[in-house]
């Protein structure tokens, strides 16, 4: 078979891997907004892939970025991946197959963690997803590590300005009315 030199191997390497992090991270997001809002947040999805499960949540710990129906897994964490993913395979390595999913389980965790070691900085910030748990029609991508296109392009983007206005902002039970009040599409 066809081996190329080392070095020609690393410095393809280091150009394609931020490429193809930003094509999976906007792909991601697509995918995963478009689950989140029209399928997971509307009333025939609700009972069919069982998000309700993973909003009642009531605790702030990281494991509970993982507290969810298999169905919803699917749907909102193994399909955002595998599809960008599929798209561009020929051109991915190793390194970026181990990369990507490691640093989104890492971000999932922390969103739900309950810590917010960077208010500030608004791609760090846990509260845009805390508020989508809280209120349940915003921030259906926001969160730390995404490209936040879609919450920006469809109106659903957490209000920035005042999460820095409410540090306490925090996790709630929310009730069931809430998921499909504005969050269905029409």
């Amino acid at each position: 078979g066809f081996h190329e030199p080392a070095y020609r191997s690393i410095v393809s390497m280091l150009y394609r891997t931020p490429l193809l992090l930003g094509f999976l991270s906007i792909g991601h997001d697509i995918i995963f907004y478009l689950g989140h809002r029209f399928i997971l947040h509307t009333s025939w999805g609700i009972p069919i892939f069982r998000h309700d499960i993973h909003h009642r949540a009531k605790a702030s710990s990281a494991i509970s970025a993982l507290y969810m129906h298999p169905l919803d897994f699917f749907l909102e964490v193994v399909l955002p991946f595998l599809i960008p993913f599929a798209l561009v395979s020929n051109l991915s390595s190793s390194y970026l197959n181990i990369l990507m999913p490691g640093i989104a389980a890492l971000g999932g965790c922390y969103e739900h963690s309950g810590f917010n070691f960077w208010p500030n900085v608004t791609g760090l910030d846990t509260r845009l997803h805390i508020s989508h748990h809280a209120r349940w029609n915003v921030s259906f991508s926001d969160g730390v590590g995404s490209a936040n296109l879609m919450d920006s392009m469809f109106g659903t983007a957490a209000d920035v300005n005042a999460l820095h206005t409410s540090p306490n902002l925090s996790l709630e039970s929310p009730d069931s009315s809430k998921m499909t009040s504005k969050s269905s599409p029409r």
